[in-house]
């Protein structure tokens, strides 16, 4: 596998970033301090050799290399979501067995299997 897969955090980081434009709004999204958002930029911006984002004034720009891996992100992430959403609507089989008391069964278990079924089965 590839090492630089280690940079998933950094990459997340970065595809906030610049979908906002701002490592301040990065920051709330993400909810980390905006300092913590500008080292995971440095840090990504390191490992990369080549600089992510054009700082002018206040305001933040995507150089070209920023645009292209932005795309890259957002492809693999968007592709990532789709994954797990496949996995959590796949059914599941097989049998499940609970081993209890009498009174845990009575008072807990039994009236929550009641609500549960109720629900899935009036959806």
């Amino acid at each position: 596998m590839d090492k630089r897969l280690r940079w998933l955090n950094n990459l997340l980081c970065f595809e906030v970033a610049a979908r906002h434009q701002s490592y301040s709004r990065a920051a709330q999204e993400l909810f980390v301090s905006q300092a913590a958002v500008s080292q995971q930029m440095r840090q990504l911006e390191k490992n990369l050799g080549v600089s992510l984002f054009r700082r002018k004034a206040r305001k933040m720009e995507l150089t070209p290399q920023g645009h292209t891996l932005l795309q890259a992100c957002q492809k693999g992430f968007s592709e990532v979501v789709h994954g797990l959403n496949q996995v959590q609507e796949e059914p599941i089989e097989g049998d499940l067995t609970v081993s209890s008391t009498q009174a845990f069964c009575a008072l807990w278990l039994v009236p929550r299997l009641y609500e549960f079924f109720s629900a899935i089965s009036t959806d």
